[in-house]
């Protein structure tokens, strides 16, 4: 799935076409490669569910906006849930590679995803003694110090998600005020 032929993981294991597969390589395999220190996206499958996952770590600051509160939060992972055609799954990938380097935005209403889940950056000033550090340790609680020559690369699968029953209309309320933004 994520076009690294060392890569022996099942959850990277999906068959496409022949020209499907290609395309792909060519378009979200180039793509991801040339945004990972920006955003790195991750296609994985949870062959227990069977349910297709898409993950964009956050190498760049960017903040997930709720359009109907104004509420804004530094993201740092976002997961995306899928239980569709593979073929739409690598449109969406598509999606977010293009918008986010040309617009620095992703709606994500306009994915074909039926759930998502973030993780946000826990914020705190650095000190002087800490600039330029990689990891930070704070309470004996270790930190990743993103962007000092340490970047999210990839994601592995998040095993058993599924989404929670009677999320649907919740889901689509949500989903249609959030997006991404630098």
């Amino acid at each position: 799935m994520n076009n690294n032929g060392f890569d022996c993981r099942i959850s990277n294991l999906e068959f496409l076409t022949s020209r499907h597969n290609t395309a792909k390589g060519q378009t979200v395999g180039v793509e991801t490669e040339k945004l990972r220190q920006h955003i790195a996206l991750t296609l994985c499958k949870d062959f227990s569910t069977g349910f297709y996952q898409i993950h964009i770590g956050c190498n760049d600051p960017i903040s997930l906006v709720n359009t109907e509160t104004g509420e804004i939060q530094n993201l740092a992972k976002l997961k995306l849930l899928y239980n569709c055609d593979y073929r739409l799954v690598i449109n969406d990938a598509e999606y977010i590679l293009l918008n986010y380097h040309l617009d620095k935005k992703v709606l994500i209403s306009k994915l074909h995803c039926i759930n998502w889940k973030v993780e946000f950056f826990e914020g705190f000033p650095i000190r002087e003694e800490e600039q330029g550090r990689p990891f930070i340790e704070r309470d004996g609680k270790m930190y990743a110090n993103i962007g000092n020559n340490i970047w999210f690369h990839s994601s592995a699968v998040d095993e058993g998600w599924t989404p929670p029953e009677n999320s649907h209309s919740i889901l689509h309320k949500f989903k249609a005020s959030g997006h991404i933004v630098p």
